[in-house]
């Protein structure tokens, strides 16, 4: 209760980030490593051949204030994207879309995770 009285008082929301994975393929493949990098198609698509292996969606979470900055939610869920598609073996994200949890500085990402064939 306490709790919920601080942030209404202080104008600041908490949301914890998270991912969830939908698999589109009947393949497996082992992670990549860490320092893997994974490419991010927000508005274009990969002109390499690609196998799609499903389906990321990742809240950026992190506390927000009323009237605050997306950028750090954002930059959250691009960087749980890419855990999610090193994690299943993928090379990038492609097909990108955005949205924010009911109008406030939370942005949840959706996007399909990729392996070059």
């Amino acid at each position: 209760m306490s709790l919920a009285i601080v942030s209404v008082i202080s104008g600041c929301a908490w949301q914890p980030a998270n991912t969830e994975y939908t698999k589109l393929s009947d393949n497996t493949y082992e992670s990549k490593s860490e320092e893997h990098k994974i490419k991010i198609y927000r508005s274009t698509l990969p002109e390499k051949k690609y196998e799609e292996l499903g389906v990321a969606i990742a809240d950026g979470g992190g506390v927000a204030s009323f009237g605050g900055s997306m950028g750090d939610s954002y930059e959250n869920a691009i960087k749980l994207l890419k855990e999610e598609a090193r994690k299943q073996g993928g090379d990038a994200v492609i097909d990108i879309r955005e949205g924010s949890a009911g109008g406030s500085a939370f942005v949840t990402l959706t996007g399909t995770i990729v392996r070059w064939k």
